[in-house]
């Protein structure tokens, strides 16, 4: 029997899958899906609606002070774990790949640097790994990994791109 998660998740990467990449002149765009954004813009909104609320209510004055701080941090760590948990959008150019977080700063391999490309069997995600930097992960959330690995395969020179083991 599959726990609601799990069939959310399923339906989430099947519809990343469907939905297509933004080329523009010589760069291909794999940004999160559509409904990756929604959730997450939903939850940034729900419980900022709920902080408001927290702090326009009136307290009880025989409530400890501690009490408010507790709800106050809660709502604050819920939306920034969910900000901090998407998947970066990943770029592809003529001079490289690249994988851009709105927290931190960007990933590149460039192709003269391009060493192997795995799919972990696990997440589902294609890993690409440069010669000397940190690897790409390409994650199911994000819109057409089928055109992401078609491009991984060309550049590769390969027909398939291997499990992990």
């Amino acid at each position: 029997m599959r726990t609601l998660d799990e069939f959310a998740r399923r339906a989430l990467q099947r519809s990343a899958r469907r939905q297509s990449s933004i080329r523009s002149e010589s760069e291909i765009r794999f940004p999160p899906c559509w409904q990756m954004k929604a959730g997450a813009v939903f939850i940034v909104a729900g419980c900022g609606s709920i902080f408001v609320l927290i702090l326009a209510s009136p307290r009880h004055p025989s409530d400890p002070p501690y009490v408010f701080l507790f709800l106050l941090m809660v709502l604050a760590s819920l939306p920034l774990a969910v900000l901090v948990l998407l998947p970066g959008r990943v770029a592809i150019d003529p001079t490289g790949i690249k994988q851009r977080f709105w927290w931190r700063s960007e990933k590149r391999i460039a192709w003269t640097d391009f060493a192997s490309a795995i799919r972990d069997r696990d997440t589902g995600s294609t890993i690409v790994y440069g010669k000397f930097t940190t690897p790409i992960t390409f994650s199911p959330y994000l819109v057409d990994q089928s055109g992401f690995d078609r491009e991984m395969k060309a550049i590769s020179r390969t027909t398939e791109i291997p499990e992990d083991i």
